[in-house]
């Protein structure tokens, strides 16, 4: 009877342990669905007890765990916006980091194997779909069907390295019904790759992918692995590229004109609305995908041909440009006026906004001299400059492609400003439990820029009952101008949801920021931490 008591002491004990752990969720599959579906999704991790409870950054997602372990039910409105979310699963131990769930608006399907050869070559129906896939396993291949008629444009976006985080760096080819490949490309945004075919005849053609490691290596094979994960967009209907204005004045903004594929011969022009924030999503009935474009405070416009350097278009300070290196010999040229001891920030993004240009800036007086040039910096393809003027007067500055090219997808945004003083919060999680019996330190980085010498104020929102964080300072100058730690105490009940952690200025001007916790992998920033109180 000792023996029998002994081991069922050690059971109970051992049952504890398991059950005390915070969930584990390393995937989701598929990672995404069509507006207006129910879709069963796939957790890969560790999740016990099951069933866990789940957060979406999504609040209208219904999501429903399923009675078998790691299945979840994911109901989408057809009203909901488009785009990326997030989700994360907890339990009363703890969460799980956050994944990506992509809400599109074109038809979803799951790939289906075999599909590694041509002649097994999964057929997508109709004339627009996103597949659901993986390069699963080392040498796996994935080939895809559509008929096309002559004349139609088709585009294939693979979306795998920017959005969901996968370690693969795709190939994207475009094939005849005997194997030859008709098009092919590798890197279009960021890794992943994109083309825009259009059919010589009417006849099957067929989307091959495979992926090399995102991360080099030595080995000479395609690769693959269980989270090597892609959502790829086959259509035949409208697809936006970009849109202009590229970033839009919040205080002026009203529309904005959409350029991509199959969108119809008249421009296609969005209003916009509720310009709070740093970006606006847009998205429309008439094109496939959503585009988002970043806010500011000072006034934009597009730039205006003929802007060579014989005839440079003049701007005001601050502002912000949108352009396009249309040919492969365009040279966009601007003048501005600068004074002597007020600085400039210029700034460049194409890159990262999906942009195939390797924008170079050169700056000269104008006689002619050359004063900055600007190019890579590190492993940022997009200039960031600033610049001191030498004397008051006005200045010339050229924005065009390391390599000649240019076309309708070569665009850009320039920025000239002064600089702004202002600061970045970070912190190293996203993820916060209070152990029994003691208490939290949240250490949160301050990023101080252009000279931001403000004092702050840094807090914590959203905490229950009966746990409490002290505001802490962030002095102008010293070690707590660059981090401080915030001390969470309490755990009488228990808890688990989301936070928020923001600093303040404590003098007028009043400016607010929220801090981060950098996705890396996924190419963003997150704001709604988590934290978990374990009751005493």
């Amino acid at each position: 009877m000792r023996n029998l008591c002994l081991v069922l002491i050690v059971w109970a004990v051992t049952s504890n342990s398991i059950q005390a752990a915070a969930p584990k969720l390393d995937l989701l599959y598929p990672a995404g669905g069509a507006r207006g579906a129910t879709v069963t999704v796939t957790l890969s991790g560790t999740f016990d007890p099951w069933p866990v409870q789940v957060w979406s950054s999504r609040p209208e997602l219904q999501i429903k765990p399923l009675d078998e372990k790691g299945k979840l039910s994911i109901t989408i409105p057809a009203e909901c916006p488009v785009g990326r979310g997030w989700i994360r699963v907890f339990n009363a131990e703890g969460a799980s980091v956050v994944r990506p769930f992509v809400v599109g608006a074109l038809p979803e399907i799951e790939e289906v194997e075999p599909n590694n050869e041509l002649a097994k070559a999964q057929v997508v129906p109709g004339i627009s779909a996103v597949v659901n896939g993986k390069h699963q396993a080392n040498n796996d291949v994935d080939v895809y069907s559509m008929t096309l008629k002559a004349g139609q444009t088709l585009i294939a976006d693979l979306d795998a390295s920017q959005s969901l985080g996968s370690p693969a760096d795709p190939v994207l080819q475009i094939l005849s019904p005997q194997g030859f490949v008709l098009d092919q490309n590798d890197d279009d945004q960021g890794l992943d790759p994109r083309l825009i075919f259009t059919a010589p005849s009417d006849g099957q053609y067929l989307i091959r992918t495979f992926a090399f490691p995102a991360a080099t290596n030595s080995s000479i094979h395609f690769s693959g692995g269980a989270n090597w994960i892609y959502r790829l967009t086959l259509t035949t209907g409208g697809f936006v590229d970009h849109v202009l204005p590229l970033v839009l004045s919040r205080s002026t903004a009203s529309e904005v004109q959409i350029f991509g594929t199959n969108l119809g011969p008249d421009p296609v022009k969005v209003p916009v609305a509720g310009l709070d924030g740093e970006r606006l999503l847009i998205s429309g009935p008439q094109f496939g995908n959503p585009i988002s474009a970043n806010l500011v405070a000072f006034p934009v416009l597009v730039e205006l041909e003929p802007n060579a350097i014989a005839q440079p278009q003049v701007v005001p300070v601050p502002i912000g440009i949108s352009g396009v290196i249309s040919a492969s010999d365009d040279i966009d040229a601007f003048r501005f006026s600068a004074k002597k001891g007020q600085s400039l920030q210029i700034k460049v993004l194409a890159r990262k906004l999906g942009s195939p240009i390797d924008p170079v800036v050169t700056l000269t007086d104008l006689t002619g001299k050359q004063l900055q040039r600007l190019d890579d910096q590190g492993e940022n393809r997009d200039p960031d400059l600033t610049w001191n003027p030498p004397a008051d007067g006005d200045y010339l500055l050229r924005v065009s492609d390391l390599h000649d090219r240019g076309g309708p997808r070569f665009f850009y945004y320039l920025s000239i400003s002064p600089p702004q003083p202002d600061f970045h919060l970070t912190v190293a999680t996203d993820n916060f439990v209070i152990p029994v019996d003691k208490p939290l330190e949240i250490p949160v980085t301050i990023e101080r820029q252009a000279g931001f010498k403000s004092e702050l104020e840094i807090s914590v929102q959203g905490l229950p009952e009966g746990v409490t964080a002290a505001p802490v300072k962030s002095a102008a100058d010293g070690d707590t101008a660059k981090s401080v730690k915030l001390i969470v105490t309490g755990n009488a009940t228990a808890f688990s949801g989301p936070i928020r952690i923001s600093a303040t200025t404590t003098a007028d001007p009043k400016i607010n920021r929220i801090a981060q916790f950098p996705l890396t992998e996924y190419h963003s920033d997150f704001d709604q931490l988590w934290l978990t109180v374990i009751k005493k």
